[in-house]
């Protein structure tokens, strides 16, 4: 194992104990809480400040959180209501959910390959993120 490595957990709710003992930081490892003081930055990466993880998280949670089936909708109340447990198999959410199948045509680009306002995304490209949009209501 290498020493001297750093772990940065800045606004990470380590639950009043130590916050090396939530990352299972050997004493090698030095855990700093400070993003500031960190060597490495992730662009684009927004930080999110420790309180709002949750809210964030549950915001986009689920595979289409614009329209949550009712399993979805239970497991984020459990969260939100600080109740659930860890799941470790289907049996314990009801089985495995029998989904509406879901058809629509689609019409891709003319040019799919083309990027014709010049923006470095090609036309097919920004088709999907509008088509994800639309899907997921954003």
């Amino acid at each position: 194992m290498k020493t001297n490595s750093e772990i940065y957990g800045f606004g990470n709710d380590a639950g009043g104990r130590p916050l090396w003992r939530v990352f299972f930081a050997p004493s090698a490892w030095r855990a700093v809480e400070g993003y500031e003081d960190s060597l490495i930055r992730v662009e684009p990466l927004t930080l999110q400040p420790g309180p709002a993880v949750a809210d964030w998280v549950l915001s986009g949670a689920g595979a289409r959180p614009a329209d949550r089936d009712e399993v979805d909708e239970r497991i984020v109340a459990d969260l939100l209501c600080g109740v659930g447990r860890i799941i470790d198999s289907q049996e314990d959410v009801g089985g495995f959910p029998d989904p509406e199948p879901a058809a629509r045509p689609l019409e891709t680009p003319e040019d799919p390959a083309g990027d014709d306002d010049g923006d470095g995304y090609t036309n097919l490209e920004e088709w999907l993120h509008a088509f994800s949009a639309e899907e997921e209501g954003w």
